[in-house]
């Protein structure tokens, strides 16, 4: 969360699968949403499994050109976040060489690629951006990369997690929706199904329930 509610088994809410809803809804059709790690959606894509992703950018795939791409969604800032006590850093150069990092797995970051490659910081992934929080309250590692909207979320569920008040943003990053070109429905049609959601208002409607 905020991103998806997966409960007992099955999809309960959260920003992609109420994007995935309003989408569906402008064109008529139903939604059925199939959860699977981030390394096998490209492969699901190229096979014709899949027909629309939304919460992308063209970074984030090996094969952006496999997809048909919306316009903007909504910006989503990264930022480092310290355990309680860590000092704010003010700038990337200020994070002590040799820092363990916090990650989630599959997931890229641009502005830090090259310093975990020269071994400046080290990276240290955990499954998913909740546990990844979770893991910094406890002081498992000083410092972690995550998105504004997932942090919110978890300081709100957990307003006394041990977390430092600072924040470091290191990039801001639209995020898109993506039809798979083998997909089943003509991407044209998702595509302005897409840009009619967008321009409605949904999407702004949306972000505000998880917030």
């Amino acid at each position: 969360m905020p991103l998806l509610d997966w409960r007992e088994e099955r999809v309960q809410g959260g920003i992609v699968p109420d994007l995935a809803q309003a989408v569906a809804h402008r064109l008529g059709r139903s939604v059925h949403f199939v959860v699977m790690p981030r390394a096998r959606m490209d492969a699901a894509a190229l096979a014709g499994d899949a027909d629309l992703r939304c919460y992308v950018r063209p970074a984030w795939t090996s094969t952006p050109e496999a997809y048909a791409w919306s316009g903007e969604l909504f910006p989503v800032a990264n930022v480092i976040v310290g355990h309680a006590g860590v000092p704010a850093p003010q700038s990337l150069a200020e994070l002590p060489a040799r820092s363990v990092v916090g990650g989630t797995r599959g997931y890229r970051y641009p502005p830090l690629e090259a310093g975990f490659q020269a071994g400046t910081w080290l990276r240290e992934d955990a499954v998913d951006q909740e546990k990844l929080l979770l893991k910094l309250s406890l002081r498992r590692h000083p410092y972690a990369v995550t998105d504004a909207l997932t942090l919110g979320w978890f300081l709100r569920q957990s307003p006394h997690a041990a977390l430092a008040p600072w924040r470091l943003e290191v990039s801001q990053e639209p995020v898109h929706c993506a039809v798979p070109k083998a997909g089943r429905v003509d991407a044209a049609r998702l595509l302005a199904a897409v840009e009619a959601v967008r321009r409605s208002g949904e999407v702004a409607t949306i972000l505000q329930r998880y917030r």
